[in-house]
């Protein structure tokens, strides 16, 4: 299951580390999990941050997501 520790790294998990652009993004995580977690969630930020993990997860660049989403890209790096 997707949680914090999962999207945001946590103090007893690894380090985070920038994901390079062969390797799959979130592989361990499934679209119709980060879906579920989008419509159980009420706040507005946390549906925008998982729309941008599974735009990410679809394979869209940063500059992609960021322009789709109409945020800036240092944001959706940040989110990631």
């Amino acid at each position: 299951m997707i949680c914090e520790n999962t999207l945001c790294g946590s103090a007893t998990s690894s380090p985070l580390r920038k994901v390079k652009r062969e390797e799959a993004f979130l592989p361990d995580v499934d679209m119709p999990e980060i879906e579920s977690l989008q419509t159980k969630n009420t706040s507005y930020k946390i549906k925008c941050i998982l729309q941008v993990v599974k735009l990410r997860k679809e394979g869209r660049t940063l500059r992609g997501i960021s322009k789709a989403m109409g945020i800036p890209k240092n944001t959706v790096y940040g989110w990631l």
